[in-house]
């Protein structure tokens, strides 16, 4: 029964790694295209970067969810791994945080922001390089 039981976990934690990349990857690429969309000026290409955004908008927060599901089932269910994997990649899980934070303050600050042209695409872009760079680290190593 525990044999089963760790199993059925750890394809549990799979799924839920899974259904983080496949759904938050969206958000990514569109995260780091944002600056692709940018001319010269600062309005050009202003009405497409905001139709990218407003695709992304309702879902982005919603895409963590699958995130911190995965985060507290790997402590329920294997809590040495947890403890083992968090000592290990203490700052690149930081940097990570800190990747998915900038990016998500720049997706609900950009309709706020008024007279600073273009801070947030950059920190649209840099919160998404950051946070595939990281998970590339994570792929990587391992």
């Amino acid at each position: 029964m525990i044999f089963f039981l760790q199993i059925l976990w750890f394809l549990l934690l799979g799924v839920l790694l899974a259904g983080y990349l496949l759904l938050d990857g969206f958000d990514l690429g569109v995260g780091i295209n944002f600056f692709a969309r940018r001319g010269l000026h600062p309005s050009e290409g202003s009405k497409e970067r905001g139709l990218f955004l407003d695709s992304i908008r309702p879902f982005w927060d919603g895409n963590e969810v699958w995130l911190v599901t995965l985060a507290g089932a790997l402590f329920a269910a294997f809590p040495l791994a947890y403890a083992a994997i968090f000592n290990a990649f203490y700052w690149p899980l930081i940097l990570l945080l800190f990747g998915l934070i900038l990016r998500g303050v720049s997706i609900e600050f950009r309709d706020k922001l008024t007279g600073v042209d273009g801070a947030d695409g950059v920190a649209g872009v840099a919160g998404g390089t950051v946070t595939v760079a990281r998970w590339n680290y994570f792929f990587d190593v391992g």
